[in-house]
């Protein structure tokens, strides 16, 4: 009896050593990364360091909003090459952007934010600059960002937030928060529609903006 469960332990062993050296023989072998795999990691984490920079550099210039969707920017600027979102924090230093897979990380100060006055009468502006600015109202865009304001579902009006402080929109007297109703006395039924009006002016030389500030509302004629 023990003669025989000797065997059986021996042909067991026998059985799970053939078995363990199938599976190795079935596992496709490990290859080293190639050099065109290495250098396209490599361009992604340049291009993810380029979002970072760029990203860090709009929030020198703009009152950091609690999270990064405040920013209202494309969803590329606001992830890394791979397609994975930006750590983002907001603390009373700064923010604090990252990305796990790059292994990259920016810190931009705390600014104070930019205190805005009563609502000016009047605002002059560069005329070249102007009309660039009218010619391409991509350009505009860029500077500050646009939210739909609905009052009792319909369209009211657009409030604008993320205005950089040497911008074009800034130095015509424009505030983070300002709700803009009406582009010379003609009330825009969308965001578009304000835009279009905008760009209408190309041949103009002024134009009056009816906002809304902290409650009261007034215009600011600009000129060019």
């Amino acid at each position: 009896m023990l003669r025989a469960m000797r065997r059986w332990i021996a042909g067991l062993a026998v059985w799970a050593s053939a078995t363990v050296c199938r599976a190795d023989e079935a596992r496709p072998p490990w290859f080293p990364p190639t050099a065109a795999a290495l250098l396209a990691e490599a361009e992604r984490v340049r291009e993810t360091n380029r979002r970072l920079d760029a990203l860090a550099e709009l929030l020198r210039h703009t009152d950091a909003p609690p999270v990064l969707a405040g920013l209202g920017l494309p969803a590329e600027d606001t992830q890394d090459a791979w397609g994975e979102p930006f750590g983002y924090e907001a603390g009373p230093e700064g923010v604090r952007l990252w990305s796990k897979r790059a292994g990259a990380e920016r810190l931009v100060p705390r600014r104070a934010p930019r205190e805005c006055s009563p609502l000016p009468d009047e605002r002059i502006l560069d005329a070249a600059e102007m009309q660039a600015a009218l010619n391409d109202t991509s350009l505009l865009m860029r500077q500050c960002r646009v939210i739909p304001i609905l009052e009792a579902g319909r369209f009211a009006g657009v409030k604008l937030a993320g205005i950089r402080r040497d911008s074009l929109a800034a130095r015509a007297g424009l505030c983070n928060g300002d709700v803009l109703l009406a582009v010379d006395d003609r009330e825009p039924a969308t965001p578009d529609a304000a835009l279009e009006i905008l760009g209408q002016l190309r041949a103009a030389r002024d134009v009056r903006l009816r906002l809304r500030r902290g409650g009261a509302e007034g215009t600011l004629t600009v000129r060019w």
